[in-house]
């Protein structure tokens, strides 16, 4: 009995979205990497929402429309949550100068709605 195809959406860094369907992890790979012309040798494939690296057996059980990440030989891949973890120590240890920043930002922005948001951004950082 052939396995039957399931479909998933490549993604690369958040640009364009490619649907593909394929049976196995290693077949997902190489339509991925000739997709987003990447080398298949040294490649793998990451969750997008997560960080871990999918196996062959997380593959079969994974559900359909799953966004997921091929990366290249010396790549990484930080997802959302991971990005937003080091942005906000970052911002925790750095609080003076990125309001600082925030204010010289608020009064150098011509735009209405660039204005807004870093008047929201100025107004969180100073209640900390």
């Amino acid at each position: 009995m052939v396995e039957p195809l399931w479909p998933f959406r490549l993604c690369r860094c958040g640009l364009q979205r490619f649907g593909v369907a394929a049976r196995s992890l290693c077949r997902l790979l190489r339509k991925g990497c000739w997709l987003l012309q990447l080398p298949l040798v040294g490649s793998r494939l990451y969750l997008y929402k997560g960080s871990p690296e999918l196996t062959e057996s997380c593959f079969q059980t994974l559900p359909p429309q799953m966004e997921l990440v091929p990366l290249g030989s010396g790549e990484s891949w930080w997802s959302c949550a991971c990005i937003i973890k080091r942005l906000l120590a970052a911002l925790c240890s750095q609080q003076g100068a990125v309001v600082g920043a925030a204010q010289r930002l608020l009064m150098d922005e011509p735009a209405p709605h660039r204005q807004k948001l870093l008047a929201y951004l100025f107004h969180n950082l100073s209640l900390f």
